[in-house]
């Protein structure tokens, strides 16, 4: 039965997750069976004619050539930062740097890793004003943007460091996207980034005094380490006759260990704010 999917805004990421993967690596040989050009070459059977960039650029050209508004959200895209100043913004200048250019300029370092390919590599988090806060310029959010050096992303003066942008298409808010990958080739670590990205906005809301954010409660839910992740639950004790209050303790016992066994630590972990400069709408890492 046909069962319609959530809509979205960027081709290229949903192309991604069509010819990964998956999220548990259900997706195997994904190739085109239709389209609406039936020579349409296959990006999985012919990277040398069609490449996944090539495929977004050909589904997108007709939204770029609408007659009126585009039905999305994003009005004026545009970079407000990135690990190079220079950098060419494809939205201001396409004649110099388009979707497809700066896509390959951010994920080759991923290519050139040494070791395995993380198999998500894409770091992205937007970053949010209060609705009663004034409305911060490009400069401002530039500066804000760079919040990704306490992080572990792209320490300042590491010119070796992961590379990043910083996209703006709305008034109060950027989001920032990274490839988690470090252009000399080492995998780098990216921990308690949460953490440091809210430490890091109290120093721009008191610089422009703006709404401060609600303080972290570290409660919220974590990923595992690695440890974590592959230490296996203990086993359910067997079942036997027993008292209410040792039946209470035996749930208990299991209880914990299921919430182990998903990641989930209670009052050891953050939540993320609501409110303040940073609103931190956390996207899963990507492909």
């Amino acid at each position: 039965m046909p069962k319609k999917a959530e809509t979205g805004s960027t081709t290229i990421d949903l192309l991604d997750y069509l010819f990964g993967p998956g999220e548990r690596d259900e997706h195997v040989d994904a190739h085109l069976v239709a389209g609406w050009d039936p020579d349409l070459p296959c990006p999985a059977r012919t990277p040398a004619r069609m490449t996944l960039a090539d495929l977004a650029l050909l589904l997108d050209a007709p939204v770029e050539a609408l007659c009126g508004p585009r039905p999305i959200e994003h009005v004026d895209a545009h970079l407000v930062a990135g690990w190079d100043p220079d950098l060419p913004c494809p939205a201001r200048t396409p004649a110099r740097m388009t979707l497809a250019d700066l896509a390959l300029l951010l994920d080759a370092p991923v290519e050139a890793l040494c070791g395995p390919r993380p198999i998500e590599h894409v770091w992205h988090f937007s970053v949010r004003n209060h609705a009663d806060d004034r409305v911060l310029s490009d400069a401002e959010w530039s500066e804000a943007a760079a919040m990704v050096h306490a992080v572990g992303i792209a320490a300042r003066g590491d010119e070796q460091a992961c590379r990043w942008i910083a996209v703006r298409y709305a008034d109060d808010h950027i989001h920032i996207v990274a490839t988690v990958a470090r252009q000399d080739g080492r995998h780098p670590r990216v921990r308690g980034d949460i953490l440091n990205m809210h430490i890091a906005a109290r120093v721009f809301e008191a610089r422009w005094g703006l709404t401060p954010m609600s303080p972290l409660d570290r409660t919220a839910c974590r990923r595992p380490v690695t440890g974590e992740a592959e230490t296996p639950a203990p086993p359910c004790p067997p079942d036997f006759p027993m008292s209410s209050h040792s039946a209470g303790l035996r749930d208990s016992t299991i209880n914990e260990s299921a919430a182990w066994k998903s990641g989930c630590r209670p009052q050891t972990l953050m939540a993320e704010s609501d409110h303040g400069l940073l609103a931190l709408r956390s996207a899963p890492m990507g492909r």
